[in-house]
């Protein structure tokens, strides 16, 4: 059995942001020491997200990992845990004190499992889905000891600490040892009643383009006014376009997002119907020369999802979640700091 591996080893060195030497080193450890049925996607855009590593196994759980190749020599790190939010990664240097928090690789992966259970895989059950999804950190030049310490209250924080398995912290000792099991404990499970056909197609239709079906081999044909819109920029730079429905407006919308990518850009669509997101990603892949890309650079969210991700970048969790409970709404998709995991039978 050949693992999968995306992009191709051939083709690491033609990666946009070439391989650090230490996710150098993290990929030679998993594709030395993971079972050969774990596939191994590199830098995956994930509707934006962009993971270091996303492991799949399609019979048994989902990874994703952080890589940092930091030296904690080049400065102070340490956490403050002083507010009554997240505990707060800081950095002192030359007589200066920082914040390096948008850099926190556990708020990081805290972030990839919540949105890859919400968005990515929504057929996961709740509570016990969980269990099929590891997000963990790896920091190749420094010792696991350090690391750990240095994130312990940002990991009991989230909860991390309680279930270790599902968020593995590792160091250049874990790596060196060889054994997949202190780096990645769940990579020596072959199975879980989880997973499923399903789940596994919802997350490659994030992780790559899918396979083109006989619908998806035709392109989309534009009329005069729809391929004007679709091929042309105002001179602000705004458009608003407004028909009923069945006119074509999707079309547009999509064959524009395709035009862009062909001009070199990313794009960012954000919708207010979540399905209607699908139907977009499908036609954008039929209506351009780089479709096949429209993974790659494109990330597609609905508008709540949208505000949530900038609240979240930004520091302003507690606000969001606020927003909800205080104004009487619910957002099925606001998180308690500490996830619980009510059943873990596979």
């Amino acid at each position: 059995m050949v693992r999968f591996v995306s992009p191709p080893k051939e083709e690491f060195e033609k990666l946009r942001q070439p391989l650090t030497k230490g996710e150098r080193l993290v990929f030679d450890f998993f594709d030395n020491n993971l079972p050969e049925y774990w596939e191994i996607y590199l830098q995956p855009h994930l509707n934006g997200l962009r993971p270091d590593f996303v492991l799949l196994n399609p019979k048994a759980g989902i990874a994703v990992f952080e890589v940092k190749d930091w030296n904690l020599d080049a400065m102070e790190y340490y956490i403050d845990d002083s507010n009554s939010g997240a505990p707060v990664l800081m950095g002192q240097k030359s007589g200066k004190t920082f914040s390096m928090q948008k850099d926190n690789p556990i708020e990081k992966i805290h972030r990839y499992k919540k949105e890859l259970f919400d968005i990515y895989c929504p057929r996961l059950q709740k509570g016990a889905g969980f269990a099929v999804i590891t997000a963990g950190v790896i920091f190749p030049f420094a010792r696991d000891a350090r690391v750990q310490a240095l994130f312990s209250s940002s990991m009991q924080y989230r909860g991390m600490t309680k279930y270790p398995q599902y968020s593995p912290l590792a160091g250049s000792d874990a790596l060196q040892t060889g054994n997949i099991r202190n780096v990645f404990p769940e990579g020596v499970r072959r199975s879980s009643m989880y997973m499923n056909d399903d789940l596994v197609k919802d997350l490659k239709n994030w992780l790559i383009e899918p396979d083109f079906s006989e619908e998806q081999r035709k392109p989309v044909v534009l009329d005069r006014i729809q391929r004007t819109y679709a091929t042309t920029r105002t001179d602000s730079g705004y458009r608003r376009i407004k028909g009923s429905a069945g006119s074509g407006k999707s079309i547009i919308l999509a064959a524009r997002a395709a035009k862009l990518i062909e001009e070199g850009k990313e794009v960012l669509v954000v919708t207010y119907n979540i399905t209607l997101l699908h139907y977009l990603m499908d036609v954008a892949v039929r209506a351009g020369k780089f479709g096949g890309r429209t993974r790659q650079n494109i990330t597609w969210l609905n508008f709540h999802s949208f505000c949530k991700r900038i609240c979240y970048d930004n520091g302003f969790e507690a606000v969001y979640s606020d927003l909800w409970i205080n104004g009487g709404g619910k957002d099925v998709n606001v998180w308690p700091k500490t996830p619980s995991y009510p059943s873990f039978r596979r």
